[in-house]
């Protein structure tokens, strides 16, 4: 059973899936507990549009930020990087940058690409 946060995928699946199938079965499907999805379905805040309902996701954080990636235990006031943030934060880094003047004799470089 996978453990941690969910992925946005698995996530998108919850959402696309919710009304249809009961959160016993997409646990299964995603090999994730009950309660995680449980939980992340009464997160999920319901719109009226004309005849049908549209979820979405409470978050308090800007789409696409490297924040929203880290997992969090805000009851005992941990933050862990995950792997998904470690790499979008990468992503983002500019790594053509030079150093400033007084470092530049105290960085070795091993190889150059």
């Amino acid at each position: 059973m996978k453990k941690g946060p969910l992925s946005k995928k698995e996530k998108a699946y919850i959402v696309a899936n919710y009304l249809e199938d009961t959160p016993k079965s997409m646990a299964k499907d995603m090999d994730r507990s009950i309660h995680v999805v449980d939980k992340f379905v009464s997160t999920l805040d319901f719109q009226k549009k004309t005849e049908e309902r549209t979820p979405t996701v409470k978050t308090s954080e800007k789409v696409g930020s490297t924040s929203s990636l880290f997992a969090r235990n805000k009851k005992q006031g941990v933050t862990v990087m995950t792997e998904a943030a470690s790499a979008k934060s990468d992503e983002s880094r500019n790594f053509n940058r030079t150093p400033p003047e007084r470092q530049r004799g105290m960085i070795h470089t091993i190889k150059k690409d």
